[in-house]
């Protein structure tokens, strides 16, 4: 019996995903998996030169609000490669005023610093701001509800860190949707925190995880798992959709199928689309109101020398301290077991791609904030360029409109990604969990 044709476009963590639950339970699916470069996994990358061990994508995930990929860790047997962070990694750290401060995690922490101070005055005072439900830019929101401190001191390096964009033109709504909804439902950010931790956690994974391996393991398992030809090196030249079925045009052949799942990068989507609508054309406007996706530079640096970094999981920097680098995530005090069995110190530093910008200037910043006196023993540079989609206010509306209209006109074809309902590795997971028809 001949079954369904599927093709997918991207093997990324979306597209192997896809990849994996279309097989699930329909051996008669025929599933192609089409991928432009050598490597399958796009920004998830384990590497270890040298003897230093780093994640060149995601690295760290918490055990709330990854249901999708505990569940697929799960299926895939590798929950016995879960590890968890050390204790203390939650320290999170900000540089403000020219030295190092510990955000507060507790009530009582509140009192006991200059910032925590500033944040406990606000959120008393934040209380009775009454709730606007529309969209808004993040420095709108956080102006409205907390006054310009906080806004500069907290939310400011927080999208920096996340979504490494300028918190004027990212979307309250699509960026940190809980926090809206905390806005909606209880009137107040201090009421809905509360009311989430009395809540707890039922994923049954209290701490931060990877996988001991690196995440790159997880691309392979789901690479073995799924079933289907993988075609890597074959790009994608146009799309066009026929009666009943959709073509895809590559540098290499020409591809018929049943049905398309379209897991390529925003800018390739937009360029492929078969389908133009002012609906269409209006979602993809969206994200060119801010630069058309945000490059970041990450620096990984190794010591051969431990204890060199603080206990916790690192520090962000707001944009008003000037200084040439976003934050860095102290790998080492997190996961001290990816590092070999060997006395290290390892780190990465998140920066913004700047020709006219040095290395060694970056690392003297390090050094100079860490205090650390001796120069590392394994540098290196990556840029991603356009990795992390610009969510613009009225994201969320665009992409109703988007999905209606392709839904409608192009029911052969899925689209799935992190340009659409958020950039983390669970939601790109929770839209490839697609239903056997």
């Amino acid at each position: 019996m001949i079954g369904e044709k599927i093709l997918i476009l991207g093997g990324g963590i979306s597209g192997l995903a896809a990849r994996y639950f279309l097989c699930r339970g329909r051996p008669d699916r025929e599933v192609v998996l089409v991928e432009k470069e050598n490597r399958l996994g796009g920004m998830i990358a384990t590497s270890c030169e040298e003897g230093f061990f780093f994640e060149g994508g995601p690295r760290t995930f918490r055990g709330r609000g990854n249901r999708e990929l505990l569940a697929l860790i799960d299926r895939l047997d590798l929950r016995g490669d879960l590890l968890y962070a050390k204790k203390g990694s939650r320290r999170r750290m900000v540089w403000s005023g020219g030295r190092m401060h510990t955000l507060p995690r507790t009530v009582p922490g509140l009192f006991f610093s200059p910032l925590g101070r500033m944040l406990f005055s606000a959120l008393l005072k934040e209380r009775k701001v009454p709730p606007y439900l529309g969209d808004e830019t993040i420095r709108s929101f956080a102006l409205r509800r907390f006054g310009r401190e906080v806004a500069d001191t907290f939310f400011d390096p927080l999208t920096l860190g996340i979504y490494g964009g300028d918190p004027d033109k990212r979307s309250i709504l699509s960026c940190f949707p809980e926090l809206k909804e905390y806005e909606k439902t209880y009137g107040s950010l201090l009421r809905g925190f509360l009311k989430a931790k009395r809540g707890g956690n039922s994923s049954g994974v209290s701490s931060l995880f990877t996988l001991r391996g690196g995440m790159e393991s997880l691309i392979r398992r789901l690479a073995d798992r799924g079933r289907g030809e993988i075609c890597c090196n074959e790009e994608v030249q146009k799309i066009e959709v026929a009666k009943g079925h959709v073509v895809v045009f590559t540098q290499r052949k020409t591809r018929v199928a049943d049905r398309l799942v379209c897991a390529l990068p925003f800018r390739e989507t937009a360029r492929l689309l078969p389908l133009k609508t002012p609906e269409t054309e209006a979602f993809f406007r969206g994200f060119s109101a801010t630069k058309f996706g945000t490059d970041l530079s990450v620096i990984r640096l190794g010591f051969n020398e431990g204890g060199l970094l603080p206990a916790g999981f690192g520090y962000l920097i707001p944009s008003a301290e000037k200084e040439p680098l976003l934050g860095a995530i102290f790998d080492s005090s997190i996961f001290p077991e990816q590092d070999g069995g060997r006395r290290q110190s390892r780190l990465t530093v998140m920066t913004r791609p700047d020709p006219a910008r040095e290395v060694g200037a970056i690392i003297r910043t390090i050094r100079k904030h860490l205090r650390i006196g001796a120069d590392p023993d394994y540098v290196r540079e990556a840029t991603y360029r356009e990795a992390i989609p610009p969510y613009t206010p009225g994201h969320a509306r665009r992409l109703r409109a988007f999905s209606g209209v392709v839904n409608d006109r192009c029911p052969h074809i899925s689209f799935i990604g992190n340009y659409l309902s958020g950039v983390s590795v669970n939601a790109c997971i929770t839209l490839a969990c697609i239903t056997p028809d």
